[in-house]
């Protein structure tokens, strides 16, 4: 990891623990580091510490470039993403909420790489937009009845600091399982 990357290593004994536990309870997938962006080596290493098939990816700081990111994590054997959204405000950056295959322009060619935009990040609300948790819990419902209305996949991110117990995110960690909730996952979603 780099310098804006405080986690545990993942050959630690505690985190390969954690790993495994995880991913047998738990659609797991790779959050790839600021340095993986433009080393596909690095990007390869990652994907082998989770171990076995990994398929999802979502990439840190929403850090990609169009249509090299995706080529690299397709290569790696990634076939679903996370990552297209907006890094600065809460919206449909794809223009949908449906998932839908990536084309590859230069190579004029279909591809298996599956998008899954996403729409709402806490982040954005409160230090891009500068939103209250109250008015993030309006935007989280607006968006949620935006996606039911088309039968799209509604798709949030929530950082672990913010669902964590630090005393400046309790509001919103409580915003958070309110929508939940209002809004409980069906069967076939992974939380």
């Amino acid at each position: 990891g780099g310098p804006l990357e405080k986690n545990l290593h993942p050959s630690t004994g505690a985190m390969k623990k954690l790993i495994l536990k995880l991913k047998a309870k738990y659609t797991c997938g790779i959050h790839p580091s600021w340095q993986s962006h433009s080393h596909d080596d690095i990007l390869r290493s990652e994907i082998r510490h989770l171990g076995g098939n990994v398929i999802h990816s979502r990439q840190h700081y929403i850090r990609f470039n169009l249509p090299d990111t995706y080529r690299q994590l397709l290569l790696s054997g990634i076939r679903m993403e996370y990552s297209m959204g907006y890094g600065s405000i809460n919206g449909f950056r794809a223009s949908t909420s449906l998932p839908f295959h990536w084309f590859d322009l230069k190579n004029n060619a279909s591809t298996e790489f599956m998008v899954h935009p996403f729409c709402f990040m806490e982040c954005n609300a409160r230090f891009e937009q500068r939103q209250d948790p109250l008015s993030s819990l309006a935007e989280m419902r607006h968006y949620q009845n935006v996606v039911q209305s088309v039968g799209g996949q509604y798709i949030m991110i929530w950082h672990n600091f913010a669902l964590g117990q630090e005393q400046e995110w309790l509001e919103w960690k409580n915003t958070y399982f309110q929508f939940i909730a209002e809004h409980p996952l069906k069967n076939n979603q992974t939380g």
